[in-house]
């Protein structure tokens, strides 16, 4: 039985059905989706126990939410259907729009007619529309309106929510009511394994707040890029295991997409037909690529403001990545911002925010955004019995003793970034014993953030790295057993570990900072480290800190 698989998207065939909504019910907050009406929300709600996808209006104006853009090729057309859950009027309107090659409005056709929706309805769906030539994206919309289908919408903080919002092709199979009903649960993403039979060799790398990487080599002449579309850049890609002894669901290990796949062939012993004549090495990243790809430049100073930040201010600018910001994925209407910098990525905003309160922020093995203030949760217990291996050391570089902490604000006077402040805060002991170890810090100025609380910083940091001992840098972890893969297979970043080992008298608990898995037909291993990485992506003009143990 398969226990483990490498699966790319691939194309859908003749009747099968994909949905283009990427978020259909909500279930990844506010992501895949967004409002163009300031101050307006859109929210994850649950309904009768079910998710849904809430938008919250604002009166007096045009309340409006629209999907990120999804691929279209001009002459197809698209129907879509959606269960109503929640509306405040009798009617609201659904369009499509149109968009070029830059995300622009499409020149001559930018927007589909519009469906005018009266409620009640039995089903509600638009009619077919036709993608006009040269456009090459295109986006669903939800106006909330007066019951004549006008605007503006005259109340604020009502409620309109819908789930199951799919977007079909006639490209896939019939557009027709029944068609559509019948297939209202097709997936955003068809799947196809691309492990051979014969040979597969498979590592993933991944580590705190920096790019994950999964590299194969696999033996299939099927899948040779040079003749097949299936391992081309840019497609979805995951590494699944079992998570059951004989039983059970596919659990991502790394999701993320394919950045190259390269061919090379064994001409002189094996005939193209020959599965061993196609050797491809396939190379993806996950989504730490797209984070730092994408510009956002202003800073705030907690958690639960990132999602200002992330999602955009228009639908060319939307983010890629859903996000899950101390447990907050819907939309945050408002926000102060702290710091401006025209050179920053969206990663290097997430580091800085992370930072200044003393929190965690990873790309998890589904290929969210998590961002935490603050962690909890059970430590599991990683002992002699569990590792082949471990790594342990007394290493003094790792000794923190010595801060210099620099404190930014913008100036809404002067219109301009300013230091508020820069201290150096000491470990005198320390420093006798061990020599200076310093280290310099960035952070956001915040109520918190003045000379008392830079001290109670320093503390725990000091308290934390002042003093080196015997720490566990990493465990080696195999797997031969259905029960090691439930067990081991699964571990994911920040995951709280109790690392134990009776020779040297070791029993602490750590955070897991990185994860390597090694996968041949000989075995399986997974290196689980502890250690904190040297560097963390850096803005060019305003840098973000490196993290601290606390």
């Amino acid at each position: 039985m398969t226990r483990i698989k490498l699966e790319v998207e691939r194309d859908p065939t003749a009747g099968e059905y994909v949905n283009r909504i990427a978020n259909p019910s909500g279930t990844l907050g506010a992501w895949g989706w967004l409002s163009t009406t300031g101050g307006s929300r859109i929210n994850y709600a649950l309904y009768g126990g079910n998710p849904a996808l809430q938008y919250i209006t604002v009166g007096g104006t045009t309340n409006l939410f629209v999907s990120a853009m999804f691929k279209v090729t001009g002459g197809e057309q698209l129907r879509a259907q959606w269960d109503l859950v929640d509306a405040p009027v009798a009617g609201y309107v659904v369009q499509f729009w149109w968009f070029d090659i830059n995300g622009v409005g499409h020149s001559t056709t930018p927007s589909a007619p519009q469906d005018n929706i009266t409620i009640p309805s039995t089903n509600y769906w638009t009619a077919a529309r036709t993608v006009p030539a040269g456009a090459v994206f295109g986006a669903l919309t939800f106006q909330v309106t007066k019951a004549d289908f006008t605007h503006p919408y005259p109340s604020t903080g009502s409620a309109f929510a819908v789930r199951n919002v799919r977007v079909f092709s006639s490209q896939s199979g019939s557009l027709s009511d029944a068609s559509m009903l019948a297939n209202a649960a097709a997936p955003n993403v068809l799947w196809t394994n691309v492990l051979s039979s014969t040979y597969n060799a498979i590592q993933v790398r991944r580590e705190e707040f920096d790019l994950g990487t999964l590299t194969a080599t696999i033996r299939n002449s099927a899948l040779d890029p040079s003749t097949t579309a299936t391992l081309r850049p840019g497609r979805k890609v995951r590494l699944t295991a079992l998570n059951g002894a004989t039983s059970g669901t596919f659990e991502p290990i790394f999701t993320g997409t394919v950045q190259t796949a390269d061919v090379s062939y064994d001409v002189p012993r094996r005939k193209p037909t020959d599965p061993l004549h196609c050797k491809i090495e396939l190379t993806a990243v996950d989504a730490m690529q797209a984070l730092s790809a994408i510009q956002r430049r202003y800073s705030v100073d907690a958690v639960n403001l990132l999602p200002w930040v992330l999602e955009g201010s228009g639908i060319t600018d939307a983010m890629p990545v859903p996000w899950d910001c101390d447990e907050i994925a819907g939309h945050v209407a408002t926000a102060t911002y702290r710091a401006i910098n025209d050179n920053a990525s969206a990663a290097d905003q997430v580091a800085l925010t992370r930072d200044s309160v003393s929190g965690y922020a990873w790309i998890d093995r589904l290929g969210v955004l998590r961002v935490r203030s603050t962690l909890a949760g059970t430590a599991v217990t990683i002992d002699e019995s569990m590792y082949s291996s471990v790594d342990l050391s007394f290493d003094v570089g790792r000794v923190i003793n010595s801060l210099a902490i620099k404190l930014l604000n913008w100036s809404y006077t002067d219109n301009q970034m300013q230091e508020d402040l820069t201290e150096t805060r000491v470990s005198v002991n320390s420093i006798t014993t061990w020599g200076r170890r310093h280290r310099d810090f960035t952070m956001l100025a915040t109520t918190f953030l003045n000379r008392g609380g830079l001290n109670t910083i320093a503390a725990a940091v000091f308290a934390a790295n002042a003093t080196p001992k015997i720490t566990p840098n990493s465990v080696v972890l195999p797997i031969r057993t259905d029960a090691h893969r439930v067990a081991r297979a699964f571990v994911d970043l920040y995951d709280l570990h109790r690392v134990k080992n009776t020779a040297k008298a070791v029993d602490e608990n750590q955070r897991v900072t990185s994860i390597a898995h090694d996968i041949t037909p000989e075995g399986w291993l997974v290196t689980v480290g502890y250690s904190r990485s040297a560097t963390i992506p850096i803005p060019q003009q305003q840098p973000a800190v490196a993290v601290v143990s606390a």
